[in-house]
């Protein structure tokens, strides 16, 4: 019996270890991924639709839309089971100009990855 024990014991561990990391706050990674997944396409929808709309009240010509050059992960807090609020810097190239903001943001682990959430 103590033959077998030993092998449950470590797989016990192991499980509660991998359970741990999986629990963690989000990534670098995590973070870039639901930007340029859930967020980038809604700003560039709103900025085609600005642009639209002053080329048509101005009858000016269209200018280039900024770009997403950088996400960087400033840093999070626990909000909740399954829940972070996290501050993330987004750096903007618009023309030769690069502007950077820290906004807020709030993620929740789903079964199938991070999600952003208001």
């Amino acid at each position: 019996m103590r033959f077998i024990s030993k092998p449950v014991k470590i797989v016990a561990a192991l499980a509660s270890v991998l359970a741990l990391c999986a629990c963690g706050e989000p990534s670098e990674g995590d973070i870039k991924e639901i930007v340029n997944k859930e967020i980038k396409p809604v700003l560039e929808m709103q900025w085609k639709t600005m642009n639209n709309f002053s080329a048509v009240l101005g009858g000016g010509q269209k200018a280039s839309p900024p770009t997403l050059d950088d996400i960087k992960k400033v840093g999070c807090k626990a909000d909740g089971e399954n829940a972070y609020r996290c501050d993330v810097e987004l750096v903007v190239l618009t023309g030769d100009k690069k502007d950077s903001k820290v906004v807020p943001m709030r993620l929740i682990k789903t079964s199938s990855g991070w999600k952003a959430s208001n």
